[in-house]
């Protein structure tokens, strides 16, 4: 590069590089303060970030303790509705032996007094003394009034049978022995 031949050239030309050199520094200097602007910027941002992610993990950790703990009351929960559960199956189950014992207590105690009914009965009938029942029977006219939906009424005459007399002895002779008939099988 040739430079200029005078002085006063040479100073215009040194003063008007001067002034280049001022403005291109000034654009830099702009530059340079919109890049560091920019990156107090991003800082910023990378910092806002930073404090989201780290509340963001404490939110999480905090939801996953919370999420624990709703599992272990659930679990918790299960087992009391399990232990339930088996209790009144339980109960269920005393019950109803209850009820099938109660059954069979009050079916065995209505065997006992049928039987000791029937019993006493047996026992009236046996002391009873013998009877002999006379039924009438419906003429023409009850018959009629049966048909015509109305009742008859059928007397019943009893009349009580004298016992026989006590044979202790020996039987009276009779044709074919005195002693009890006997069945032979016939062997073939």
């Amino acid at each position: 590069m040739q430079g200029p031949r005078s002085v006063s050239a040479e100073h215009d030309y040194l003063v008007e590089q001067i002034e280049e050199l001022k403005r291109r520094l000034l654009e830099r200097n702009r530059e340079y303060e919109s890049l560091r602007r920019r990156e107090r910027r991003l800082h910023s941002d990378v910092f806002e970030r930073d404090e989201r992610i780290q509340q963001m993990s404490l939110t999480m950790s905090d939801i996953e303790a919370a999420l624990q703990d709703r599992t272990a009351e659930l679990r918790e929960l299960e087992d009391i509705r399990e232990s339930m559960s088996n209790e009144l199956d339980s109960v269920r189950r005393g019950e109803r032996t209850r009820e099938v014992v109660g059954r069979v207590f009050a079916d065995s105690l209505s065997l006992v007094r049928g039987h000791d009914e029937r019993e006493m009965k047996r026992e009236a009938y046996a002391n009873s003394p013998d009877v002999e029942r006379k039924l009438s029977t419906p003429d023409l006219d009850d018959m009629a009034n049966l048909a015509d939906g109305g009742r008859v009424s059928l007397e019943v005459e009893e009349t009580v049978i004298e016992p026989g007399m006590e044979v202790d002895t020996d039987r009276p002779a009779a044709p074919g022995g005195s002693g009890d008939p006997v069945i032979f099988e016939d062997e073939d």
